[in-house]
C-alpha cells in the first residue's frame, strides 16, 4: 500500500525509532505472549476518537510488527520460528478486536463513520492494485494459514494498516445489523470514496495497458481479512461500484463459511482450500473458482491455479499436477498479477458439477457459455 510522507512522519511518533539492534527472539515470544494475555483479558472500553486510540494501542502494534518480523528472518531457529507463527494471528486478532470493541463501545458515531469513508477505506498499490483491507478477526483460520498468512509481512503489518482494517470491519459490521436507513447513510458516507476507488482502478487498468498488458479494471474485496463475514456489506457495496461502472470486476479471494451468501452476479469469488482433504471444501460454492494453498509446494489438480508458498523466508517447489500461478511460482522475480500477464483469478467465476475430481468435473465459464475439459486445459 502506498503511504504519504504524513503517514510515516506519523508512525514514528506513534511508536518511535527503529531499534538499533535486531531485538532478541526469545525476549519477543515472552513480550507477545504477556501482550496476548493482556489483550484477551475483559476491559472496560474507554473509547475516544481514532487518532487516540492510535496512540493507546501504538505500543502493541510495534510488539505484533516486532513478532512479524522477527518470525520472517531467513535465519531462525525453526523452534523459535514455529512458537511466532503459533502466535501471530492470535496476537494480532486480539489487537484488531480491542481496536474494533472500543470504536463500538457507543452507539454508532460520527466520527468513526468519517474516519472510516475516507478515500483511504480503498488501498492503492503497486502489487495489489485497488484493494479492501478487512482485519484478520474476520477470518476462520486454519492453523497453517494464521501464521503464515501474508497479511504479517512488510508493510501489511504496520499499524496504520491494522488500524484501516479494523475501521472497515466496524464499517461493514455496522452496516451489517443496521436498519435500512443506517445502510443508506453509510453508503451514501462511501460515495466519494468509491469514485476516487474506481478511479484509481480504471488509472491502475491504464497504466497496464500502457506497458502493453490489457486487462479489465478490478477492486479487490479483502485482499487480507474476510469480507465474506460481511456478505450484505460486500454484495451492496459491489452492487453500488457497479452501478458507477458496469465494467469494473470486482474480485474476492474467500474461505469464509459465509462465502454462499455471496453474490456471484456481482462478485467473481476464488475460493480458497487446503489441498483435497480440507474440510471447507464443503463451503464452496458450485459458481465459485477453486483455488488452492500448496503449502510445501502440494499441488491440487482440481484447482483453477495453486499458489506455492512464498511468503516469509522460504520458497516451495511445486510438486505434483496442477496449474501454478506465476507470481508464486517465480521466487520474486514476478511482484505482481500485470507483471506476469496473469488475471486467471479475476476473470468470470465458474460452475462446478458436486462431483469432486477432475475425472468428473466440468467448468462452465458463465460469462461466455464455454465448457472446458479440466485434464484439456484451464480456463483463462
Amino acid at each position: 500500500m502506498t503511504q504519504s510522507t504524513e503517514d510515516w512522519q506519523t508512525t514514528a511518533a506513534l511508536i518511535g525509532p527503529r531499534a538499533e539492534r535486531a531485538p532478541d527472539p526469545i525476549r519477543v515470544i515472552n513480550e507477545s505472549t504477556e501482550l496476548l494475555k493482556e489483550l484477551r483479558t475483559p476491559n472496560r472500553s474507554a473509547g475516544g476518537t481514532f487518532a487516540e486510540l492510535k496512540g493507546r494501542y501504538a505500543s502493541a502494534c510495534r510488539t505484533y510488527f516486532t513478532a512479524a518480523a522477527v518470525s520472517r528472518r531467513r535465519v531462525l531457529a525453526e523452534e523459535v520460528r514455529t512458537q511466532l507463527s503459533d502466535l501471530l494471528f492470535g496476537l494480532r486478532a486480539a489487537l484488531e478486536r480491542r481496536i474494533v470493541d472500543e470504536m463500538s463501545a457507543t452507539a454508532f458515531d460520527e466520527h468513526f463513520l468519517r474516519e472510516a469513508t475516507k478515500k483511504s477505506f480503498f488501498g492503492v498499490s503497486a502489487k495489489q492494485g485497488v484493494s479492501i483491507r478487512y482485519p484478520l478477526v474476520s477470518c476462520v483460520p486454519t492453523r497453517l494459514c494464521g501464521g503464515r498468512c501474508y497479511a504479517h509481512d512488510g508493510r501489511d503489518r504496520e499499524i496504520h494498516h491494522i488500524f484501516r482494517g479494523a475501521i472497515n470491519l466496524y464499517l461493514g459490521a455496522n452496516f451489517e445489523e443496521g436498519t435500512t436507513e443506517a445502510r443508506a447513510v453509510i453508503m451514501d458516507a462511501l460515495g466519494s470514496a468509491i469514485s476516487h476507488g474506481i478511479r484509481a482502478a480504471r488509472a491502475d487498468a491504464a497504466m497496464a495497458a500502457k506497458a502493453g498488458y490489457h486487462r479489465e479494471p478490478r477492486i479487490r474485496f479483502s485482499h487480507v481479512g474476510e469480507m465474506a463475514s460481511t456478505p450484505d456489506f460486500t454484495n451492496s457495496l459491489a452492487r453500488r461500484i457497479r452501478e458507477l461502472d458496469p465494467d469494473m470486476a470486482c474480485v474476492i479471494y474467500t474461505r469464509h463459511p459465509s462465502a454462499r451468501k455471496l453474490d456471484p452476479s456481482l462478485l467473481r469469488v476464488n475460493f480458497t482450500v487446503e489441498g483435497s482433504s480440507d474440510s471447507r471444501l464443503r463451503h464452496a460454492p458450485s459458481w465459485a473458482r477453486l483455488v488452492n494453498v500448496a503449502w510445501d509446494g502440494k499441488l491440487l489438480p482440481d484447482a483453477a491455479t495453486n499458489f506455492l508458498e512464498h511468503h516469509g523466508p522460504n520458497h516451495s517447489p511445486p510438486r505434483g499436477e496442477g496449474h501454478v500461478c506465476p507470481v508464486s511460482a517465480s521466487e520474486g522475480a514476478i511482484q505482481s498479477c500485470d507483471a506476469a500477464r496473469c488475471d486467471l483469478c479475476f476473470t468470470p467465476t465458474v460452475v462446478r458439477s458436486k462431483a469432486f475430481g477432475a475425472d468428473k468435473r466440468r467448468i462452465l465459464d458463465v460469462s461466455v457459455g464455454k465448457s472446458y475439459d479440466p485434464n484439456r486445459a484451464v480456463p483463462n
